[in-house]
């Protein structure tokens, strides 16, 4: 909001701006104020003031500071700079300046407070002021580390993690370290190899990318100055590479988004919403009628029949022709029922510990490209390493 105060009385303007605004206010507020007169005779000028024009100044501050502080608002350069002198207008008349200009912010924008500032007065008496605020929005960072199951597809990388577990498991297992710690450690291990391997890859790639463009502009060059199908045969061949490596980038980047998808799909996001917003759409109550050949189009009065329908029809309290069983007939129609029940003999095989040939069965039963928890390692590398 901007404000240009009047040459007098700014102090009752001031009051009744902020009563106002106080009202209509929404969110957070900057006010850019012109305030046509300094706040403090120390640091918001250069001109000598005493006797009277000094006393009616400071009590101008005090009434100033008290409504400033009521409302919860704060001078951004003060706050920034309590003791700097540096001012926003120069008087040619007397060649004198004076700080007049300022941001007021409420409450809420303090902590985003970075940087408020005086400029050089170039083509207007006025400096321009400088405000630099945080921005509100959370950046999303890094996503959570997922295996990327093609570089198990490498049969040399895959006898590598397979002497690193054997390696790791022969010097840790049985150990002063509990079982748990050495299980949770090995993924730590596994992890940085398959981005050790991950990052090779990404620059290998990009390599052959760059490479390859640079073959393509060297070929084309030749071929525009002196064209032969040998030339022609090679340029095709360039291109034919380039669709096969972007094809590539393009495979990793369709698995992202088909990952990204499920991961968003249940959550409150855009994604969910954008879901919901199509079929909301295809199953809207545009309008209903109801018993008494009442018709209702409004969303609250439809809500309100709906609710008095699912009401009436649950409350058997009210209904006087059906009868409630109590507990004590519950409880008997469970005693003449037959149940189906759990053999003795079952509920000893499902107590019993569980041996590694079914722990083997399940993990061979796991479903592809899917996640069993949290640490970003997928069922394909169980499958693959579960002996």
């Amino acid at each position: 909001m901007a404000a240009y105060f009047p040459n007098k009385a700014q102090g009752q303007y001031l009051q009744m701006l902020l009563h106002k605004l106080d009202k209509i206010k929404q969110g957070e507020v900057i006010m850019c104020v012109d305030f046509n007169c300094i706040q403090s005779p120390v640091l918001d000028t250069t001109a000598n003031l005493t006797g009277n024009s000094r006393k009616k100044l400071i009590s101008t501050r005090k009434s100033f500071t008290k409504l400033i502080d009521h409302y919860d608002f704060y001078d951004a350069l003060r706050t920034l700079h309590p003791s700097d002198r540096d001012y926003f207008f120069h008087s040619r008349a007397h060649n004198t300046y004076t700080r007049i200009d300022t941001f007021f912010l409420d409450r809420h924008l303090l902590a985003r407070l970075n940087r408020c500032t005086v400029g050089d007065m170039t083509w207007s008496d006025h400096g321009t002021v400088y405000l630099e605020i945080h921005d509100a929005y959370q950046f999303k960072g890094r996503s959570t580390w997922r295996l990327n199951d093609s570089l198990l597809l490498n049969g040399p990388f895959e006898q590598e993690i397979r002497d690193a577990l054997q390696a790791y498991f022969t010097t840790n297992a049985g150990g002063e370290a509990s079982d748990d710690i050495v299980w949770s450690a090995h993924k730590a291990v596994v992890r940085g190899l398959f981005l050790r391997k991950a990052s090779y890859l990404k620059k290998h790639h990009q390599t052959n990318l760059l490479d390859c463009h640079k073959q393509i502009a060297l070929v084309s060059k030749q071929n525009k100055k002196q064209p032969t199908p040998v030339l022609a045969s090679q340029l095709q061949n360039l291109h034919t590479k380039l669709t096969e490596l972007n094809a590539e980038k393009t495979k990793t980047l369709l698995f992202k988004l088909k990952a990204n998808v499920y991961h968003n799909s249940g959550k409150a996001s855009k994604h969910l919403a954008n879901r919901l917003r199509a079929k909301y759409a295809s199953t809207k109550i545009a309008r209903i009628t109801v018993a008494d050949d009442n018709q209702y189009q409004t969303p609250a009065d439809i809500s309100w029949e709906f609710a008095k329908f699912y009401s009436e029809l649950y409350n058997l309290k009210e209904a006087g022709n059906i009868h409630i069983a109590k507990h004590d007939e519950i409880d008997e129609y469970l005693r003449r029922t037959n149940l189906p029940q759990v053999s003795q003999v079952k509920i000893a095989d499902l107590l019993k510990p569980i041996d590694l040939q079914e722990l083997l069965q399940v993990i061979e039963g796991l479903p592809g490209g899917k996640l069993p928890g949290a640490d970003g390692l997928t069922n394909a590398y169980y499958k693959i390493f579960a002996n």
